[in-house]
């Protein structure tokens, strides 16, 4: 298991930042993004992760106010059998 964090804490993401990041969110084994404005674009991204971060065991997506579409993509990648998420905030 990889033995990085990535937390973001109360920043409203724009779609710059997002995707300034996004490349990089493949190697955390922990991700943390507490009150960051995640819309369903982000949601989306997340999922994809979900499916292709092997060492990603921790998620945490507090504060966020995931509407059903958003909340409903993070799902599919949480369902996915690549998904290895230990724990889920």
């Amino acid at each position: 298991m990889s033995g990085k964090d990535l937390e973001i804490q109360c920043e409203d993401l724009s779609s710059a930042r997002w995707t300034e990041i996004l490349p990089s969110m493949k190697q955390y084994g922990v991700i943390r993004l507490d009150d960051c404005g995640l819309t369903n674009a982000m949601c989306a991204n997340i999922s994809s992760v979900l499916q292709a971060n092997a060492s990603l065991t921790e998620l945490s997506l507090p504060n966020n106010e995931l509407k059903d579409e958003g909340a409903q993509l993070v799902l599919q990648g949480l369902q996915n059998p690549a998904c290895k998420i230990q724990k889920l905030r």
